[in-house]
């Protein structure tokens, strides 16, 4: 019977075996790290992405706008009140997407290639305007209307989310190049009200103070900004200049509450 005996072998590591594995260990750790600041730059890059994606159609309408220094041109022939009796040459439309038909009940700004039509007499409800804002100008119930005394507050969508259908999901977009001494026209009841821009301004979402009735007769627009988003609304407010004010109807504004309705 035999017994067989192992003998453990000791391995002794040189002083370049130590030195190859310090060398080592440091590229390795080095690597981890690339991968950690390429991931968090990855988690950083996809709301981004998502961003652009989702507002891609509110961006291109809003940088696709002629600049103030241009004279745009738009067509809205359908939707004058008092037509020339002289013959119209048709002209061309400037905008990127085909003109929409418009109805009598209508805003228009050309300096600003604005043109779209007005559901009047919205009650203050969210869902309601939700429901009207891919489609019309939207105007609060309780503030003026054209040829009244008071001021006539319209609001309308800067951009939406591309999966809403729409003719007017960014509309208001080109607010943001509005400039003091614009003018805006309202056609209402077969009549056409000019307002002169005198105001541009941001208030916060809870600011319900703009809904509020003023002395004279004016305009305020309102739409979210800045774009794609609805921490703030973008106002613009002017005087009416034609016909003159001062042959307007008085009326009794209402009393409003809660957060101004989210237009994107």
């Amino acid at each position: 019977m035999y017994t067989q005996a192992y003998q453990v072998k000791t391995v002794r590591l040189g002083e370049g075996d130590i030195r190859l594995f310090l060398k080592e260990a440091p590229r390795l750790s080095n690597e981890r790290a690339k991968l950690f600041v390429l991931s968090f730059l990855f988690v950083l890059l996809v709301p981004v992405v998502a961003y652009i994606l989702l507002n891609y159609s509110a961006l291109l309408a809003l940088y696709s706008q002629p600049s103030l220094s241009e004279t745009p041109v738009v067509n809205i022939q359908s939707i004058a009140v008092n037509a020339s009796s002289d013959p119209v040459q048709p002209v061309a439309n400037p905008t990127p997407w085909p003109a929409p038909t418009i109805t009598d009940n209508s805003l228009s700004a050309p300096a600003l290639n604005i043109a779209a039509p007005v559901a009047w007499d919205t009650a203050f409800d969210n869902d309601k305007i939700q429901s009207l804002l891919p489609n019309s100008l939207v105007h609060f119930q309780g503030t003026a209307k054209p040829g009244q005394t008071g001021y006539v507050v319209i609001t309308g969508h800067s951009s939406n989310y591309p999966w809403i259908k729409g003719q007017f999901n960014s509309v208001f977009a080109p607010l943001r190049k509005a400039a003091t001494g614009m003018q805006i026209t309202l056609n209402y009841d077969n009549h056409e009200y000019t307002y002169q821009v005198t105001k541009i301004y941001e208030v916060q979402p809870d600011d319900i103070a703009i809904l509020n009735n003023a002395d004279g007769s004016g305009l305020r627009l309102i739409t979210c900004t800045p774009i794609g988003t609805s921490l703030r609304r973008l106002v613009v407010e002017g005087v009416q200049i034609s016909p003159n004010p001062a042959t307007n109807q008085a009326f009794v504004p209402a009393t409003f509450s809660g957060t101004l309705p989210a237009t994107q």
